[in-house]
Formats: structure tokens, sequence, C-alpha cells
């Protein structure tokens, strides 16, 4: 059974946010893919994400994230989050 896409908006105020930081792998598990400008790789913890990026857990993904500001999010197996926008 596939989880629900989740979207996490955000905006960071004036600021273009193109390809700024948003939130930070804190913890990872299993299979876990960031589809990032249409090209998909294994994600690692301490690695950055920006704002449209995808998440993608496996059958045997989890996956723990902070964001900017502090924060935190967690995503089990058979997750999709997708990155829209950022809001502080």
């Amino acid at each position: 059974m596939t989880k629900p896409l989740v979207l996490i908006l955000a905006r960071l105020g004036m600021v273009n946010v193109a390809a700024q930081n948003v939130g930070q792998i804190k913890k990872l598990d299993g299979d876990v893919r960031l589809n990032r400008n249409q090209a998909e790789r294994p994600l690692a913890v301490g690695e950055w994400l920006q704002q449209a990026d995808t998440i993608m857990t496996g059958t045997t993904g989890s996956v723990g994230i902070t964001f900017i500001d502090n924060s935190r999010f967690s995503a089990s197996p058979n997750t999709t989050l997708d990155l829209q926008s950022f809001q502080l």
C-alpha cells in the first residue's frame, strides 16, 4: 500500500529560493531517493534538500528531515514527499 503524496508548502520571504537549502537529511534507513531537476539518485545522511525536490522512500526506506526553521518531518516506507515551496 502506498502512502498519499505529501506536500510541504513554504516560502522564504522575498528571497528567490530556486536553489536555496530548505532542509537536511538527519536520519535515513533503507531505500531513500531524491529527484531533483528530473534526475533521480540515492540520498545520504547530511545532504541538503532544496525547494522543488521530491524525496521517495522504497519498501524498506524511512527518512528524517530537519528543515531550516527547525521543524522536523519523518516518512515511513512507500512515501513520496514533494517539496513544492517553503515558508518561514
